[in-house]
């Protein structure tokens, strides 16, 4: 008779029974199937429960953050059409969640560490992603996914996970953000044309990314490849780098950059450079190239 709360099989309820509040620690059994009409599962929910599988109807729309935090959750699975909301960290830190089903239909939005930490989750549904937030699947074993039309991508969205391949596909995406793929074994990227910018970090530590297609993009930020895999840089469209843009890229023996008008400090340092190609470069910082001990031929504007 609580005015405000209501227990079904333990577990506990809202009293009009369209939020899960809390779901026992010690509740014994592996699956749980949350009950016909729950809209909602609240902040901490699932927090370091022993549950391994969890169903939620189709009226069930928004998990909350910290839900499932730390769980020893295997399976998720949403019947609900239409949007899907993830909130902030709900399953940071499930280590052993391996498999996440969606309907076809579903539109989800992930908000910051959703998945941050999930080690065991190597495939997701990527098809059914409408928002990515800072760090979703950061740390995560994710080997291959697809950014498609109008999907939001944050910082360090996939730092530090096993992402192997990235395809943009047809998409309004116009800048990879700050440490998106930073210290992955990433090794295969493919750009859409509507990408035109690259923030700091974005590939820094992609040690087996040995070529990239920059064709369509315009600047690169902050240490964007430093100490990336990169062999030779290649496009005509590149007017801006940053500091430390391509330093420590050991494999990095090409540069072919004909737009390009400065060059700034570390742009090189450490790297393999052995041939540079910028006719329209009009200023070089005296570190630009530093301890590129193999440099061979560069070619700029007389002026320089």
């Amino acid at each position: 008779n609580n005015p405000y709360w209501k227990t079904v099989d333990g577990v506990l309820y809202n009293k009009d029974l369209n939020e899960l509040v809390q779901y026992p620690k010690n509740k014994q059994g592996d699956l749980y199937t949350v009950l016909d009409g729950t809209v909602a599962v609240a902040k901490g929910a699932f927090y370091e429960t022993g549950v391994k599988e969890v169903i939620f109807p189709a009226t069930c729309t928004q998990v909350a953050t910290y839900a499932f935090r730390n769980s020893l959750l295997e399976k998720v699975e949403f019947k609900a059409q239409g949007e899907v909301r993830l909130f902030g960290s709900a399953f940071y830190g499930c280590k052993n969640l391996s498999k996440v089903t969606l309907q076809e239909s579903v539109k989800l939005f992930t908000a910051d560490s959703v998945f941050r930490g999930c080690e065991s989750l190597k495939q997701f549904p990527y098809q059914n992603v409408a928002n990515i937030g800072e760090s979703a699947f950061r740390e995560t074993g994710i080997e291959y996914f697809e950014i498609g039309d109008e999907v939001f991508l944050g910082q360090s969205a996939f730092r530090d996970s096993q992402i192997k391949a990235v395809l943009f596909g047809a998409t309004e995406l116009q800048y990879i953000n700050d440490y998106a793929f930073a210290n992955t074994p990433l090794e295969r990227v493919s750009l859409h044309s509507s990408i035109t910018s690259i923030a700091s970090n974005a590939f820094s530590g992609c040690k087996n990314l040995k070529e990239i297609d920059l064709k369509n993009v315009k600047s690169i930020g902050e240490h964007a490849f430093r100490e990336s895999g990169l062999q030779s840089i290649e496009s005509t469209l590149v007017e801006t780098i940053s500091e430390g843009t391509f330093s420590g890229c050991k494999e990095l023996t090409s540069v072919s950059l004909p737009n390009l008008i400065t060059i700034p400090i570390w742009a090189f340092s450490g790297s393999g450079v052995v041939n540079v190609y910028m006719p329209n470069v009009l200023k070089v910082d005296v570190s630009a190239g530093e301890e590129c001990d193999g440099m061979e031929v560069m070619q700029f504007q007389d002026k320089v």
